[in-house]
């Protein structure tokens, strides 16, 4: 080192600061910028750097399998989960902690129970703030749930993997008073767990191919904080069950029913059941007709609706005209089957609803033609983005004009 760099490194005093002089709080702050491996590493380096790890450590609050870089092959085990764990006392959030084979789809398609799931017994020992926990991965039984609302009892978000069965589901609704999300993807379902659903549950998402029995419903209470509920698949449930479940979810604002069995006579009911609903998926319900969805005209709350893959026709455009707060539409088909709406009437709507701020296309629809159509239409204070999908760009000849407020953006297909 020259001796002009080594006067630099020291202040007006003649005192050179060191890692070693640096006061704790701003050691801590250096420290925090390392990886959790790095972090573990350093802490033995002198007394005041353990101390200043420790209290690193303590502030992590969410859990993913990003936090330790790691080679795609890498999977956790018992020890090796409950070696990072140990050291994070203030964790918050647990996401999907990848097992050894967990990541193998024809294991779960054929109910195999992956090897090496993992004990959840290491999350009450050193978890017990945990208040989200995705328990993919996890060997879970009702001996082992009931010790986990034992260890971790602040727990708001739940999602049981699916391996579970409703025994364990009701375990979970029985000994988590503050669950607020409960998230389940079992194949062997009736409802039955629907009766135990707290009074402060906020969102519900039951995916899956299961069965729906109304009269396990009738037991089912009103859920007036029930805000989001997810039957993405639900196709097993007969008509009357699903108007029961509409029934016992007045105050429901989100419902997501992708690809799912619902039928027209559930859209009939759904403006009367919950005339408050906002966000609306129904893409790829292949029952719905025409007269089923001109009854979504008659919900005036809504601000989000996916018609992807429907029978989305002119006469259901022009019904939305009476949605004055729609602000989101999706329409097209991402599937082969052909187009029932046209882009003329498309682009009326776009232009008569004020409310509208995107239309997402799909790759089977003219974008082209909606682009140039929209050019030089729009009011100025208006900002409308049309999404397109990533296949669509190729074929993209027509761009709206600079200044226009018809902008255009990619999603991936």
């Amino acid at each position: 080192m020259d001796e002009d760099h080594a006067d630099s490194a020291a202040p007006a005093g003649g005192v050179q600061v060191t890692m070693e002089t640096l006061p704790e709080e701003l050691l801590s702050h250096i420290l925090s910028f390392l990886s959790l491996p790095e972090q573990l590493k350093v802490a033995s380096v002198s007394r005041q750097w353990h101390q200043c790890v420790i209290g690193c450590l303590a502030r992590y609050r969410c859990f993913t399998m990003d936090l330790i870089p790691i080679p795609a092959f890498w999977y956790y085990t018992n020890e090796r989960l409950e070696r990072v764990l140990s050291h994070l006392p203030g964790l918050r959030r647990l996401e999907n902690v990848k097992c050894q084979n967990v990541g193998d789809d024809l294991m779960w398609f054929f109910n195999i129970e992956p090897a090496g799931l993992l004990d959840a017994d290491i999350l009450c020992r050193h978890c017990p703030l945990l208040v989200e926990a995705n328990l993919r991965g996890f060997k879970l039984d009702v001996p082992a749930l009931e010790r986990l609302c034992l260890g971790c009892p602040g727990l708001e978000e739940v999602t049981l993997p699916a391996a579970c069965d409703e025994a364990c589901v009701e375990v979970v609704l029985r000994g988590l008073p503050k669950l607020k999300t409960l998230n389940i993807d079992l194949k062997k379902l009736t409802g039955k767990f629907l009766s135990l659903l707290p009074a402060n549950l906020e969102r519900l998402e039951m995916r899956g191919v299961f069965k729906l029995l109304e009269e396990e419903l009738e037991r089912a209470p009103s859920y007036t904080t029930l805000e989001e509920l997810d039957i993405t698949g639900l196709k097993n449930a007969s008509c009357p069950a699903l108007v029961k479940l509409l029934s016992v979810c007045p105050q429901l604002m989100m419902l997501d029913a992708y690809g799912s069995g619902i039928t027209d006579a559930f859209l009939e009911q759904l403006p009367v059941k919950i005339p408050g609903l906002r966000v609306l998926h129904i893409s790829g319900c292949e029952g719905l007709s025409e007269a089923g969805l001109l009854n979504l005209a008659r919900l005036k709350e809504l601000r989000w609706l996916d018609l992807f893959d429907t029978n989305t026709t002119d006469a259901v455009l022009r019904g939305l005209l009476s949605a004055t707060r729609l602000s989101f539409l999706a329409v097209g088909s991402h599937c082969d089957r052909p187009i029932q709406s046209t882009e003329d009437v498309l682009c009326d709507l776009v232009l008569a609803l004020p409310s509208l701020r995107e239309v997402r296309l799909s790759r089977g629809i003219w974008i082209n033609d909606v682009i140039s159509f929209l050019n030089g239409r729009l009011p100025h204070h208006r900002n409308v983005t049309l999404s397109l999908p990533t296949s669509a760009t190729s074929k993209l000849y027509d761009e709206p004009e600079e200044g226009d407020p018809l902008r255009l953006e990619i999603y991936p297909d």
